[in-house]
């Protein structure tokens, strides 16, 4: 992500802060945090060696409501993302002689731009979608298998571009904790649609970052949103 991107993002979120606190009873702020799994594809040249990866999620949310049903929703959060592999070793014959594990971490802060749809009162059900970009931190890669002793550990952040950009959409339900106070539980599914993978002498890998978490929320209204005809 170059400075032009990154100053546009953030230009966004200084847009949206300063029009909800100039029109009262239109914005919250909160925290956000929560975990789930990962996938990475191009780790692996067998597909059926792909799995899992545990990662997890944190950071701030603010959010807009301009409507009584629509609200833009941005904020920043760390995350953690990645992918693993395990599968069959061979031999030059093809012959199995062990088994290989690779684990790819991905760490990014990450700037969504939502649209939410809200339906409700005091118990309110939600569905958001729109794009994310993302910035990558740092990448280790971890690897063990017969023709490595131990465990072999590596900085990899060399191997995949700093910028990430994709679709965010989820769903979920939130709840009045007091007269200011909201909670909220949140499905959330991230589809990358970058290549973030460096092409290499070696092999030209298409890489995306897919990710699911489950995310409780908390959030403080600044008023009651307003009403509308």
């Amino acid at each position: 992500m170059n400075r032009l991107s990154i100053s546009f993002i953030f230009a966004i979120i200084l847009i949206l802060s300063t029009t909800a606190f100039s029109q009262q009873h239109t914005f919250e702020a909160g925290i956000e945090g929560g975990a789930g799994y990962a996938h990475l594809s191009g780790i692996s040249i067998n597909e059926n060696d792909y799995q899992l990866k545990p990662v997890f999620s944190s950071g701030l949310t603010f959010m807009y409501n301009f409507h009584k049903h629509f609200s833009i929703r941005t904020g920043a959060s760390f995350e953690k993302k990645g992918g693993r592999a395990q599968g069959d070793f061979p031999d030059a014959n093809g012959n199995k002689i062990g088994e290989y594990k690779t684990d790819i971490g991905l760490d990014y802060i990450t700037v969504p731009l939502l649209i939410r749809f809200t339906q409700g009162k005091k118990i309110r059900f939600f569905g958001e979608v729109g794009p994310y970009f993302g910035r990558l931190l740092k990448s280790t890669f971890t690897y063990s298998g017969p023709n490595v002793t131990g465990v072999l550990v590596a900085d990899f952040t060399s191997y995949y571009k700093r910028f990430d950009i994709g679709i965010t959409g989820d769903v979920g339900i939130s709840l009045p904790v007091s007269k200011a106070l909201r909670l909220a539980l949140v499905l959330r599914h991230n589809y990358g649609l970058y290549n973030i993978a460096v092409p290499q002498p070696y092999a030209d890998l298409k890489t995306n970052n897919n990710s699911n978490n489950v995310l409780i929320g908390l959030a403080y209204v600044f008023g009651t949103p307003k009403k509308t005809k």
